[in-house]
């Protein structure tokens, strides 16, 4: 069980696994965020969050702390049929593939607790495998607001 130091949440961290926590910001500046990334313990810690992004798995829950909440459909995101429920709040499960560099990522929220924005994502190789996708809303299922 994972239970953040700085926000008051707590998740599970799938076996194999391991989380890393990074402050950063947008490309250009306007949003800043707070990020735990989960990778799979057969690679190194990411020393940031644009090296973690290259992994060809990877969890990330966003604290939006400044700035616009994410809009997935804006970026390329197709709601699926079913919503999943993170911490009683029903949100919009989403996935987009990019042709171009060979991944998919799937995304919910964000969902507002406690007066910041908690987005989710997964980082997946094309085709997406199944283990993933399952871990994923394993993980977000175990998603609680403890504040």
């Amino acid at each position: 069980m994972y239970n953040d130091k700085t926000y008051p949440f707590t998740l599970t961290i799938p076996i194999g696994w391991n989380e890393t926590a990074f402050s950063t910001s947008s490309a250009d500046q306007s949003s800043t965020f707070y990020q735990i990334w989960l990778t799979p313990k057969s690679l190194p810690h990411p020393a940031s969050a644009e090296e973690a992004l290259r992994y060809p798995e990877a969890i990330q829950f966003t604290v939006l702390l400044s700035g616009p909440s994410a809009d997935y459909t804006k970026i390329g995101f197709t709601p699926e049929a079913d919503p999943v429920v993170i911490d009683h709040i029903q949100t919009p499960f989403y996935q987009r593939t990019s042709p171009n560099c060979g991944e998919v990522n799937f995304a919910a929220g964000p969902i507002t607790i406690g007066g910041k924005a908690y987005s989710f994502y997964l980082e997946t190789r094309d085709p997406p495998r199944k283990e993933d996708v399952a871990i994923f809303l394993k993980v977000l299922q175990s998603f609680t607001y403890t504040g």
